[in-house]
């Protein structure tokens, strides 16, 4: 059968337009409604509306909207028409609410962005450090902060303005941290595009940036340095500062995870730290054995902290008075090397003695990458092994120390 693309739809035309159980699909426009169709099927008719709405979203621009309204047996012709009107007027509404919707969407700011992104963040336990280090870098002066207030939407359209930005961080903060700025930046927005479908540019702003070089420093403590080293650490007036920079020493540990230990994660008798959020989160909580060096370093710590705090020290390792009761900052001004220095000068020192990559790699709780087979190591059954490792490391680098003072300083 011959059906038209258009007609005016009564009753008696809709019978004769039956379903001839040859044909698959056929529209028919009803003249006296616009957007409303009879369409036709092998063997049932329906009556549907159809419509075309904006969507920059799509490549024309435009969206086509079908609905089902119900077929001949339901409806008479006089309904199908009423309930058409309002199923379009409700479509035009719907559209233009998601146009709305869009636009405020595409209208989100840096700034508003970050704050979502560390949400996110906190959602997945990262640590604290971390997300103060990203927070730093996006919402500083020295930082990002002129752009929080500019529209993604904005930034993506215009990457001038981030690479210059870039240029200038540079000039007034120094390579490194316009980097960092940089990367954060980089996956604030990848976040927001990915998953909150906002509609922009897949190409990130931050693809017009001239990255600055870098190159990994080399600020590891020679042996022949140590005693000066040593000497440095003794002077300062701290005693608790003093454990901790041994304890950083012995152990590679990173200042940010070891200044915020407690007493309670602090195992004697089986000889281990529990590190609880360390770099990279919750996921990454580790245990480090204790050699016999860290086990001096601690009591060490502990004499001084009840010396010198006795309330705080009941609960930190490292007490402080600083806001949070721990110590916060471990820069010296006396001191040549600290923190990450320290933790160069550990993995030198096992690079030295031999000690295995996967064991390297636990020690100083890195990313034992995506290897299978390594997926599959219990690293707590390697305890005894990995104290071992350590131990002899740590002898390596008191060796080197030469000077008996250390031995009554790790023994207090």
């Amino acid at each position: 059968m011959e059906y038209p693309s258009r007609a005016r739809l009564t009753e008696a035309a809709v019978k004769r337009f039956a379903p001839d159980g040859k044909t698959t699909q056929k529209m028919i426009a009803d003249e006296g409604q616009p957007g409303l169709y009879l369409k036709i099927g092998l063997t049932m008719q329906t009556y549907v509306v159809q419509r075309q709405i904006k969507d920059p979203t799509k490549k024309d621009g435009r969206a086509t909207v079908r609905r089902t309204l119900g077929t001949p047996t339901d409806l008479s012709v006089a309904e199908a028409r009423s309930a058409a009107r309002a199923e379009l007027h409700k479509i035009e509404e719907e559209g233009a609410e998601r146009a709305r919707h869009r636009r405020d969407r595409k209208a989100i700011t840096l700034g508003e962005a970050w704050l979502a992104y560390r949400a996110k963040l906190i959602r997945k336990s990262r640590s604290p450090g971390t997300i103060s280090d990203y927070e730093n870098k996006l919402t500083s002066e020295k930082g990002m902060a002129s752009l929080l207030d500019k529209s993604l939407a904005t930034l993506s359209e215009q990457p001038e303005i981030a690479a210059d930005l870039h240029a200038k961080i540079t000039a007034r903060s120094g390579p490194y941290f316009a980097n960092g700025c940089m990367r954060v930046f980089r996956a604030v927005y990848n976040d927001a595009r990915k998953n909150r479908r906002l509609g922009l540019a897949p190409e990130n702003p931050t693809d017009a940036v001239e990255w600055n070089p870098e190159k990994r420093a080399d600020d590891s403590v020679p042996p022949a340095g140590l005693p000066d080293w040593y000497s440095e650490v003794c002077a300062l007036d701290n005693g608790v500062r003093r454990a901790f920079h041994l304890f950083c020493l012995f152990s590679a540990m990173r200042p940010g995870a070891l200044a915020i230990a407690r007493w309670e994660h602090v195992d004697l008798e089986n000889r281990v730290l529990h590190v609880p959020n360390p770099k990279g989160g919750e996921k990454r909580a580790f245990n480090l054995p204790l050699c016999r060096q860290l086990i001096g370093c601690l009591r060490l710590a502990r004499a001084h902290g009840r010396r010198l705090h006795p309330v705080l020290a009941q609960t930190y390792v490292f007490p402080a008075e600083s806001a949070d009761g721990h110590i916060s900052e471990w820069r010296e001004k006396s001191v040549r090397a600290v923190g990450k220095e320290l933790r160069q000068t550990w993995a030198t020192y096992a690079a030295r003695i031999q000690v295995n990559d996967l064991f390297m790699k636990l020690l100083m709780n890195h990313a034992i990458g995506s290897d299978v087979t390594r997926g599959y190591v219990t690293t707590d059954l390697l305890l005894p092994q990995l104290l071992e490792a350590q131990q002899s490391v740590a002898d390596a680098i008191y060796w080197d120390l030469k000077d008996q003072e250390i031995s009554r300083d790790l023994a207090a």
